[in-house]
């Protein structure tokens, strides 16, 4: 949780929708785990982290690739859940998993990698969901 974007902590609990606590100077607050780079402010301390369990939720992480790239994928009983898919040098992209399963549809990942091209993170990322739905099939 030090908001390093290649840490797998804030990508697994983004992938489970978690809800993390801080207590700051300024007071308590909570943010969702996906916007620990943007609104965590300075001087705080992570009290507690809350995630919603649920039933028939089931989590995949990919990290064969790491660290060019990792992706965690939660999904529940009903075919909902969320894809992060997250690099080395880019903050990780949260997105509903109807998103990423209608890619066929255009939907695109905004990956702005220094190191590695748009194109060949989401050729990748489309394969390890393929390969991840698959184990998730089995469970």
């Amino acid at each position: 949780m030090a908001r390093r974007t290649r840490y797998e902590g804030a990508i697994l609990l983004s992938a489970l929708g978690a809800r993390l606590r801080f207590r700051a100077p300024i007071g308590e607050f909570e943010i969702a785990a996906e916007n620990i780079w943007s609104d965590a402010t300075p001087m705080t301390l992570l009290t507690a982290i809350v995630i919603p369990l649920r039933k028939g939720l089931r989590l995949d992480y990919a990290r064969e690739l790491r660290p060019v790239i990792t992706q965690a994928v939660a999904l529940d009983d009903d075919g909902s859940g969320r894809v992060v898919t997250a690099t080395e040098h880019v903050i990780p992209r949260v997105r509903p998993i109807e998103d990423r399963i209608g890619l066929r549809s255009g939907a695109e990942l905004d990956f702005n990698d220094p190191v590695t091209s748009a194109s060949y993170l989401q050729r990748v990322s489309d394969t390890l969901l393929t390969r991840q739905l698959e184990r998730m099939a089995r469970q």
